[in-house]
């Protein structure tokens, strides 16, 4: 979807012609996930400062990683030791993070690319890193730790920072995986998480 907010911003439909000027966005995006710190309470809104993915979006697309980021890749690499996937981060793009920054609390936010193993759910298949939720629970790096989890903010941090948008994500934590509690009123958290956001800007 960020392709096409993109496009409709910034190419000329009926040309296909780029806009000699590009426009940048504010974007926002206001969902659900769940948290991976005790304190980080059930019904809380955070909002994320970096997004981690561990999904392969990014990995299809030209960009450079400046020294900060690769140093905290090296050591989150380190501590969450999974064979198969090269985790990518990026900041929340542009001013929007400080000005919503001073009401709400901040963390890292991985991105997983599924709702059942890869955010350390089982069914009927069995998930290969059973100890997910407690390796991404203890990451810590540059004094962060990775807060909480869902399925949009990094690509839409890596997105939004190559195409020259800003961008925040903020969540509505309906669920804190390491105590294991709930919201008992998830759509009132969303629609209250809403509300606050639209009383920001």
């Amino acid at each position: 979807m960020l392709n096409e907010l993109d496009a409709l911003a910034n190419i000329n439909l009926k040309t296909r012609e780029v806009n000699a000027v590009p426009t940048s966005l504010k974007l926002i995006r206001i969902g659900t996930s769940g948290s991976l710190q005790d304190e980080l309470k059930v019904n809380d809104i955070l909002i994320s400062s970096y997004g981690l993915g561990l999904d392969s979006l990014m990995q299809f697309y030209e960009y450079e990683e400046n020294d900060e980021i690769s140093n905290m890749l090296n050591t989150i690499d380190e501590q969450l030791e999974l064979l198969f996937v090269n985790p990518y981060l990026f900041k929340a793009p542009g001013d929007l993070f400080s000005k919503f920054g001073k009401y709400f609390n901040s963390g890292i936010t991985a991105t997983c690319c599924g709702f059942y193993a890869p955010q350390g759910r089982m069914l009927r298949a069995e998930a290969k890193y059973e100890d997910l939720i407690k390796r991404l629970s203890n990451i810590e790096v540059n004094g962060l730790r990775v807060t909480n989890f869902e399925m949009e903010t990094a690509a839409i941090y890596g997105l939004a920072t190559l195409l020259g948008h800003q961008a925040v994500s903020v969540n509505a934590i309906l669920a804190n995986r390491i105590n294991h509690t709930f919201s008992h009123d998830p759509d009132l958290v969303i629609e209250n998480t809403i509300k606050k956001v639209l009383e920001i800007i």
